[in-house]
């Protein structure tokens, strides 16, 4: 973060200058080295007792996490913050590489991993101090699928500031044309909606599509979606021991039924032929997608910039059997970890917790409405989200959230990849389940 670059001139003129130069040069050289990836500011000499935390962060301008800095910064004095937006290009090769390089001063105190990435990362943070965070509160005071994602056993390992799920944006207007006012909760008869939504050209090819699934190439949440509704598409009761695995033997059918119907929507509401479905969303020629909140605040700015005057709506993600108890969403969002090279753990704890506080989360919410943004990211606490629902954009997602679940998956990157070959036809759930052993197996290898 902090690079120095240090030069030497040598005189041409005089060899015993240049001798000197080099014996000096060695003599520092032997006794320090200078790492261009090094995190630490080594430029502002702490006081005695001191504690510098190193934050990297992602998608969150300085401008909404400056406040709650100030606010832990002015009540402990001895501690001084950096806080660094990373972008979300090659964060992940960057923070790869300093976990695995042997030299603690590349890793920052405090960084970003997936909730379906924990596994993956268990060997490299450090968990929680029971005097800090028990796992007792932790599970009284976020959401279920929090303390699922990021609590291990008596372990906490992680803390979101905010989180996020699925749920339905489509554009009103196309809806009612249809007949319809409501997007069903139902997948068969929202099924049938997507397809009265579609339009078709002289030629019977699509001409807006209706829904967007079936497809991975131009589905930017085909994995989350998929996901959702392989969920929903098992029998058994989603215990943490259930959540271990994608599926049980017995689901197998359930399963395969639940693939067959993500590939149902191409050529009926999509296909391949459209651009990524959130610009065809924005551009008109999608009528419905589904998507995490933060994606809905792409589209409003984007709205308002562009002065397209859509009329969205939104609605929570249909079942695949909504009669029943087994209703799911599925989270997807980013939980702050400590690093295990931290010097200073137990201080870059004590700033998760500060930040997991329901007056630091207020703040939080507060501060990015006074930014500009339209609604704020969802609390990651119980006690804070019913403040949020009466925003029409966020109360389907927060009326979801009692029965949003994951799976122990380990590693979502690479799982990700996967199901793109399930989903074209080229990878069989045999190969989903070998990859997920050998994911098992070999966790932890970034």
């Amino acid at each position: 973060m902090f690079n120095r670059v240090i030069r030497f001139s040598c005189p041409k003129k005089n060899l015993f200058y240049k001798l000197l130069i080099i014996t000096i040069c060695s003599f520092l050289l032997a006794g320090c080295t200078i790492n261009p990836f090094d995190t630490k500011d080594e430029s502002n000499i702490l006081s005695e007792g001191s504690s510098q935390i190193i934050w990297w962060g992602l998608f969150e301008d300085e401008e909404n996490i400056q406040p709650l800095i100030d606010v832990y910064e002015s009540e402990n004095p001895d501690v001084e913050i950096v806080y660094t937006k990373k972008t979300k290009d090659n964060y992940l090769s960057e923070i790869n590489t300093v976990l695995q390089d042997g030299n603690p001063n590349t890793t920052p105190d405090i960084f970003m991993i997936h909730n379906t990435t924990v596994g993956n990362y268990s060997e490299f943070i450090s968990n929680a101090p029971a005097s800090v965070i028990s796992i007792d509160d932790y599970r009284s005071d976020f959401h279920d699928f929090v303390s699922e994602d990021f609590g291990y056993g008596a372990q906490v390992r992680g803390l979101p500031l905010w989180v996020d799920l699925l749920g339905v944006v489509y554009h009103r207007n196309l809806l009612l044309d249809t007949g319809d006012t409501v997007i069903s909760y139902d997948w068969s008869s929202f099924l049938r909606q997507a397809e009265n939504m579609t339009t078709l050209d002289e030629e019977e090819q699509i001409e807006r599509g209706g829904f967007s699934a079936g497809t991975s190439s131009n589905v930017e949440f085909y994995f989350e979606v998929l996901n959702l509704l392989l969920l929903q598409a098992r029998d058994t009761e989603l215990t943490e021991e259930a959540r271990a695995v994608p599926f049980m033997e017995e689901e197998r059918d359930q399963i395969d039924e639940a693939l067959v119907f993500y590939r149902s929507f191409e050529d009926k509401t999509w296909n391949d032929q459209f651009k990524l479905d959130t610009a065809a969303f924005i551009e008109g020629d999608l009528s419905s997608i589904i998507v995490p909140t933060w994606r809905i605040l792409d589209i409003l700015a984007f709205n308002e910039e562009r002065n397209l005057q859509l009329d969205l709506g939104v609605s929570q993600v249909p079942q695949l059997n909504p009669e029943t108890s087994m209703q799911v969403n599925f989270p997807t969002y980013w939980g702050f970890v400590v690093s295990k090279d931290s010097t200073q753990k137990t201080q870059a704890w004590e700033l998760l917790k500060f930040l997991g506080e329901k007056d630091t989360q207020e703040l939080y919410m507060q501060t990015q409405i006074d930014n500009g943004r339209p609604f704020a990211m969802i609390s990651s606490r119980n006690d804070l989200v019913s403040n949020q629902t009466d925003n029409e954009y966020l109360a389907p997602y927060i009326e979801s959230i009692p029965y949003t679940h994951s799976w122990y998956m380990i590693n979502g990157h690479k799982l990700k990849e996967v199901y793109a070959g399930v989903i074209d036809g080229g990878t069989t759930l045999d190969d989903l389940l070998e990859v997920f052993e050998d994911i098992k197996d070999n966790q932890n290898v970034l």
